[in-house]
Protein backbone atom coordinates (compact mmCIF):
# COMPACT_ATOMS: atom_id res chain seq x y z
CA UNK A 1 0.00 0.00 0.00
CA UNK A 2 1.29 3.62 -1.09
CA UNK A 3 -0.13 6.73 0.57
CA UNK A 4 1.11 9.64 -1.64
CA UNK A 5 -0.52 12.38 -0.04
CA UNK A 6 1.97 14.46 2.00
CA UNK A 7 -0.40 17.47 2.81
CA UNK A 8 -3.02 15.89 4.74
CA UNK A 9 -3.77 13.24 7.27
CA UNK A 10 -4.96 9.55 6.26
CA UNK A 11 -7.30 7.54 8.42
CA UNK A 12 -6.88 3.62 7.43
CA UNK A 13 -9.20 1.52 9.81
CA UNK A 14 -11.09 -1.64 9.04
CA UNK A 15 -8.31 -3.10 6.82
CA UNK A 16 -8.11 -6.77 5.89
CA UNK A 17 -5.61 -8.57 4.11
CA UNK A 18 -5.69 -11.90 1.98
CA UNK A 19 -3.43 -14.10 0.24
CA UNK A 20 -3.85 -16.31 -2.36
CA UNK A 21 -2.83 -19.17 -0.11
CA UNK A 22 -1.80 -19.43 3.58
CA UNK A 23 1.59 -21.13 4.15
CA UNK A 24 1.90 -23.89 7.10
CA UNK A 25 5.42 -22.00 7.58
CA UNK A 26 7.02 -18.49 7.18
CA UNK A 27 10.64 -19.98 7.69
CA UNK A 28 13.45 -21.58 6.65
CA UNK A 29 12.56 -24.61 8.87
CA UNK A 30 9.88 -27.25 7.24
CA UNK A 31 8.36 -29.95 8.72
CA UNK A 32 11.45 -30.34 11.20
CA UNK A 33 9.11 -32.40 13.86
CA UNK A 34 9.40 -35.54 14.83
CA UNK A 35 6.45 -38.45 15.76
CA UNK A 36 5.54 -37.85 19.32
CA UNK A 37 6.02 -34.14 19.13
CA UNK A 38 9.18 -32.15 19.55
CA UNK A 39 11.96 -31.53 16.52
CA UNK A 40 13.86 -28.62 15.45
CA UNK A 41 12.07 -25.20 15.95
CA UNK A 42 11.57 -22.28 13.91
CA UNK A 43 11.53 -19.01 16.02
CA UNK A 44 11.00 -17.05 13.42
CA UNK A 45 7.91 -14.79 14.48
CA UNK A 46 8.29 -11.80 16.67
CA UNK A 47 5.37 -10.93 18.93
CA UNK A 48 4.85 -7.65 21.08
CA UNK A 49 6.48 -4.41 20.07
CA UNK A 50 10.40 -4.14 20.41
CA UNK A 51 10.76 -8.01 19.39
CA UNK A 52 13.17 -8.05 16.47
CA UNK A 53 14.19 -11.22 14.41
CA UNK A 54 16.68 -11.15 11.97
CA UNK A 55 16.63 -14.59 9.31
CA UNK A 56 20.14 -13.25 7.90
CA UNK A 57 22.11 -14.02 11.18
CA UNK A 58 19.65 -15.90 12.99
CA UNK A 59 19.56 -12.83 15.66
CA UNK A 60 16.91 -12.06 18.01
CA UNK A 61 16.65 -8.72 19.91
CA UNK A 62 14.69 -7.61 22.70
CA UNK A 63 14.68 -3.89 22.78
CA UNK A 64 14.97 -1.27 25.34
CA UNK A 65 11.54 -0.37 24.63
CA UNK A 66 9.94 -4.27 24.50
CA UNK A 67 6.53 -5.20 25.65
CA UNK A 68 7.43 -7.17 28.78
CA UNK A 69 5.37 -10.32 27.47
CA UNK A 70 6.88 -9.79 23.64
CA UNK A 71 9.11 -13.14 22.14
CA UNK A 72 9.16 -15.34 19.11
CA UNK A 73 7.14 -18.00 18.29
CA UNK A 74 7.72 -21.26 16.93
CA UNK A 75 6.13 -21.46 13.31
CA UNK A 76 7.04 -24.91 12.39
CA UNK A 77 3.69 -26.79 13.45
CA UNK A 78 5.25 -30.25 12.84
CA UNK A 79 6.47 -29.86 16.70
CA UNK A 80 2.66 -30.55 17.99
CA UNK A 81 0.73 -31.61 19.71
CA UNK A 82 2.90 -32.59 22.79
CA UNK A 83 3.07 -33.78 26.06
CA UNK A 84 5.15 -32.86 29.35
CA UNK A 85 4.15 -35.82 31.55
CA UNK A 86 7.86 -37.20 30.83
CA UNK A 87 9.68 -33.85 30.89
CA UNK A 88 12.28 -32.96 27.75
CA UNK A 89 14.91 -31.20 26.43
CA UNK A 90 15.93 -27.98 24.73
CA UNK A 91 18.98 -27.68 23.22
CA UNK A 92 20.05 -24.82 21.30
CA UNK A 93 23.26 -23.03 19.98
CA UNK A 94 23.80 -19.74 20.68
CA UNK A 95 25.90 -16.53 20.65
CA UNK A 96 26.35 -12.69 21.68
CA UNK A 97 28.25 -10.03 20.13
CA UNK A 98 28.19 -8.15 23.40
CA UNK A 99 27.44 -8.99 26.89
CA UNK A 100 25.23 -11.71 28.42
CA UNK A 101 21.50 -12.24 26.86
CA UNK A 102 18.67 -14.60 29.21
CA UNK A 103 16.90 -17.27 27.08
CA UNK A 104 13.65 -19.03 28.44
CA UNK A 105 10.97 -21.27 26.53
CA UNK A 106 7.80 -21.48 26.97
CA UNK A 107 4.62 -24.01 26.51
CA UNK A 108 1.31 -23.47 26.45
CA UNK A 109 -1.68 -25.73 25.85
CA UNK A 110 -2.80 -23.15 23.11
CA UNK A 111 -1.88 -19.95 21.82
CA UNK A 112 -2.98 -16.55 23.81
CA UNK A 113 -5.52 -16.30 24.47
CA UNK A 114 -6.94 -19.59 24.83
CA UNK A 115 -3.76 -20.83 27.25
CA UNK A 116 -5.29 -22.58 30.29
CA UNK A 117 -1.87 -24.03 31.21
CA UNK A 118 1.57 -22.66 30.78
CA UNK A 119 4.87 -23.79 31.14
CA UNK A 120 8.29 -21.69 31.70
CA UNK A 121 11.62 -23.41 31.37
CA UNK A 122 14.44 -21.82 33.49
CA UNK A 123 16.85 -19.66 31.54
CA UNK A 124 20.07 -20.01 30.42
CA UNK A 125 21.92 -16.82 30.05
CA UNK A 126 24.35 -17.10 26.98
CA UNK A 127 27.44 -15.13 26.98
CA UNK A 128 30.80 -14.99 25.02
CA UNK A 129 31.34 -14.53 21.04
CA UNK A 130 31.82 -18.09 20.37
CA UNK A 131 28.90 -20.61 19.51
CA UNK A 132 28.02 -22.72 22.34
CA UNK A 133 25.21 -25.39 22.52
CA UNK A 134 23.22 -24.54 25.65
CA UNK A 135 20.71 -27.05 27.04
CA UNK A 136 18.00 -26.49 29.41
CA UNK A 137 16.08 -29.35 30.72
CA UNK A 138 12.15 -29.50 31.46
CA UNK A 139 10.58 -31.03 34.51
CA UNK A 140 8.18 -33.96 34.40
CA UNK A 141 4.35 -31.92 34.49
CA UNK A 142 3.24 -34.78 36.34
CA UNK A 143 -0.09 -32.52 37.32
CA UNK A 144 -0.95 -31.82 33.95
CA UNK A 145 0.27 -35.17 32.41
CA UNK A 146 -3.03 -35.39 29.65
CA UNK A 147 -2.30 -31.96 28.86
CA UNK A 148 -1.29 -31.31 25.43
CA UNK A 149 0.73 -28.44 24.63
CA UNK A 150 0.13 -26.65 20.88
CA UNK A 151 1.86 -23.40 21.27
CA UNK A 152 6.31 -23.31 21.87
CA UNK A 153 7.45 -19.39 22.72
CA UNK A 154 11.18 -17.96 23.17
CA UNK A 155 11.84 -15.78 25.22
CA UNK A 156 15.12 -13.22 25.38
CA UNK A 157 15.92 -10.18 27.11
CA UNK A 158 19.27 -8.36 27.21
CA UNK A 159 18.12 -4.90 27.13
CA UNK A 160 18.69 -4.06 23.47
CA UNK A 161 21.33 -6.27 22.72
CA UNK A 162 21.54 -9.02 20.00
CA UNK A 163 21.70 -12.42 20.72
CA UNK A 164 22.41 -15.33 17.48
CA UNK A 165 20.55 -18.42 18.13
CA UNK A 166 20.44 -21.15 15.88
CA UNK A 167 19.38 -25.09 16.13
CA UNK A 168 16.71 -24.99 18.47
CA UNK A 169 15.93 -28.48 19.17
CA UNK A 170 13.02 -30.13 21.05
CA UNK A 171 13.09 -33.75 22.89
CA UNK A 172 10.47 -34.76 24.92
CA UNK A 173 10.79 -37.86 27.30
CA UNK A 174 8.37 -39.69 26.39
CA UNK A 175 8.17 -41.84 29.64
CA UNK A 176 5.75 -40.97 32.54
CA UNK A 177 6.43 -41.86 35.91
CA UNK A 178 4.17 -41.38 38.96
Amino acid sequence: MYITENAHPVTLTDITLYADKKPEYYCGIEDGGVEGGGGQADFCEAFGAGAVYDEADSSYVWTETTDNWSGFANKDKSLHPLTLSGGATITFDASVPDGDVDVYFKFENEPYPGNSVVVDTDTKTVTGTAETTYTIIVPAQTGDKDVTYNNFLMYVEGNGKKVIIKNVNLAPNTEYTE
